[in-house]
C-alpha cells in the first residue's frame, strides 16, 4: 500500500506507517517546512520505501487516486483554508481509500480554577489569544469532511485529553505559552499573567490542578 502523511512535521509517525504497509509498501512524509522534512529525512535514513517531501499540503506533487490512504494530524489548525487541504488530500488518494484527519480543539480547553479572578483571566487566555488560524478545527472536521461529497462512511473518533501536572501543561498543550501570548497580545496585563500562574502552582502544590482539552480524529472511505 502507499501512504501519505501530510503535515508529517519532524516525521515522528513515518516508521510506525512504513511497520504497516512493511517493505513492499510506499509512505511518504509532506511538509512545507525544510527544517521538518531534513530532521525527518534524517530519522528515515534507514528505511529505503520512505521518502520525505517539501511541499504545500494545497499543491500535493502527486498524481490523483496515488495513495491508498492519506492521512494528517495537527496540520489543519494551521492552515488558511482547510477545506482546500482535505480536497487535495482526496485527489490524491484512490476510490476505496481512507482519509484520517485528527486535530485539537483548542477552545475546549478548561482548568479547575477555584476563584473568580483566576476563571476570568483563563477564560481570556484560552478564548482571546490568537497562535493560529483555526484554534477550533478540532470540533469542526467533520463537516468539513462531509462537505467534500466524495467522503463516505464518516467516522469520528473524540478524546478528552487531560494532565494534572503543570509541566506536561505547558510542554504539551501550549499553556504557559499562551499566557505569555495573552501578556503581548494585550489580552491580559502583566500582573494578569503573574496571579494567573501563581493560582495554577498553588493549586499543583495542593493536588487540585486539572487541565482538560479536546482531540478529534474522523476518518472516512473515497467513493467515485
Amino acid at each position: 500500500m502507499k501512504v501519505i502523511d501530510v503535515g508529517c512535521g519532524a516525521g515522528k509517525d513515518l516508521s510506525r506507517l512504513e511497520s504497516m504497509v512493511e517493505s513492499i509498501g510506499e509512505v511518504v512524509g509532506l511538509d512545507i517546512s525544510k527544517e521538518m522534512v531534513e530532521c525527518a529525512n534524517a530519522r528515515m535514513s534507514s528505511l529505503p520505501n520512505v521518502s520525505v517531501l517539501c511541499a504545500n499540503a494545497t499543491a500535493i506533487p502527486f498524481a490523483e487516486d496515488y495513495f491508498d490512504a492519506c492521512r494528517c494530524e495537527r496540520l489543519l489548525q494551521h492552515v488558511p483554508q482547510p477545506s482546500e487541504v482535505i480536497e487535495e488530500m482526496v485527489r490524491v488518494t484512490k476510490t476505496g481509500g481512507r482519509i484520517s484527519i485528527t486535530d485539537i480543539d483548542w477552545w475546549s480547553s478548561t482548568i479547575s480554577m477555584e476563584t473568580e479572578s483566576g476563571e476570568r483571566i483563563n477564560n481570556a487566555i484560552t478564548r482571546g489569544v490568537v497562535f493560529n488560524p483555526n484554534p477550533s478545527v478540532g470540533r469542526h472536521i467533520r463537516a468539513h469532511m462531509s462537505r467534500t461529497k466524495k467522503i463516505v462512511e464518516l467516522d469520528m473518533f473524540a478524546q478528552c485529553l487531560f494532565t494534572d501536572t503543570l509541566a506536561q501543561a505547558d510542554e504539551l498543550l501550549w499553556l504557559g505559552e499562551r499566557g505569555k501570548m495573552a501578556v503581548q497580545q494585550n489580552v491580559i496585563s502583566e500582573d494578569d499573567y503573574i496571579l494567573w500562574r501563581q493560582e495554577l502552582e498553588k493549586m499543583e502544590e495542593e493536588g487540585s490542578f486539572v487541565f482538560t482539552i479536546n482531540l478529534y480524529t474522523v476518518s472516512g472511505t473515497i467513493s467515485k
